[in-house]
């Protein structure tokens, strides 16, 4: 549903890899682990994105705001 949202086709493709592979992987690997190695489109830029978007602490969880300018998207 959240890839259906998505506007960059990059980034559309991105989340489809991640969601397929965690959906697959068995051994259940600490998503800091993941490595470009075993998802190309997983660099560290997209990492770090993704770990704040999706921190557990909502103090620390970046806002839609902070999101949105984030150097990712540059």
């Amino acid at each position: 549903a959240l890839v259906k949202h998505v506007n960059d086709e990059e980034a559309g493709a991105l989340f489809k890899g991640l969601w397929q592979a965690i959906a697959e992987d068995e051994s259940n690997e600490a998503f800091e682990q993941w490595s470009e190695e075993m998802f190309p489109n997983l660099d560290n830029e997209a990492k770090r994105l993704i770990l704040r978007m999706t921190n557990l602490d909502p103090a620390k969880r970046a806002l839609m705001s902070d999101i949105i300018m984030d150097r990712y998207w540059n």
